[in-house]
């Protein structure tokens, strides 16, 4: 758990194990790899952003990670997987940006994977969340709800959500932008284009 104004920077590496909760109130960088969380993952932050230069070391963190700019969110990973014993949630005008790795490491992130969890615990995204999310959401037995002017939007990129049910409210929207299966295989199809 990390508190308000606070910084959090992990490293890359195959896998990270959390037995417990993850619950951010301040910001995080995910360096590449899998996180494996016994708990659930939560962005209740919403004021710190990305990037940071310390004024002791002048080292600077979060402009981009793997390439990819994160400059302005407050909680980014670039090619990690989350694979929850709870889920995700977000809150607090939360600004998060997940990317999932584009192949497979054994033992390590898990290619279109971002985030998976078995529980049938509610998944609650509001509060003005924004979060920009590239790779597949896999809640299967959990009910999804977005209120409270939550963005959860792929940028151009492809953003899949796996759920038991799905509810937008309150000037929720979620949208993403997939190539066509025929496209993946070759034939001609067009976009595919889901905004709820």
């Amino acid at each position: 758990m990390t508190a308000g104004g606070s910084r959090l920077v992990f490293g890359k590496t195959a896998n990270h194990l959390i037995n417990g909760n993850l619950s951010i109130a301040g910001s995080v960088l995910f360096g590449a790899g899998r996180y494996t969380v016994s708990g659930g993952l939560t962005n209740g932050t919403g004021g710190t952003t990305w990037p940071y230069t310390s004024p002791i070391t002048n080292q600077s963190w979060g402009q981009t990670l793997e390439g990819v700019s994160v400059s302005g969110y407050d909680m980014a990973g670039v090619n990690v997987s989350f694979i929850l014993g709870g889920t995700i949630n977000l809150a607090g005008g939360a600004k998060t940006k997940l990317i999932a790795p584009t192949s497979t490491v054994e033992g390590a992130a898990i290619a279109d994977i971002l985030v998976d969890s078995l529980t049938s615990q509610a998944t609650n995204w509001g509060a003005g969340s924004q979060n920009v999310f590239s790779g597949v959401v896999h809640l299967p037995n959990s009910a999804v709800t977005m209120s409270g002017g939550n963005n959860s939007l792929s940028a151009g990129q492809c953003f899949t959500l796996i759920a038991y049910r799905v509810t937008a409210s309150g000037g929720a929207n979620a949208g993403t932008a997939c190539k066509s299966i025929s496209d993946l295989v070759g034939g001609s199809g067009g976009d595919v284009e889901l905004v709820a």
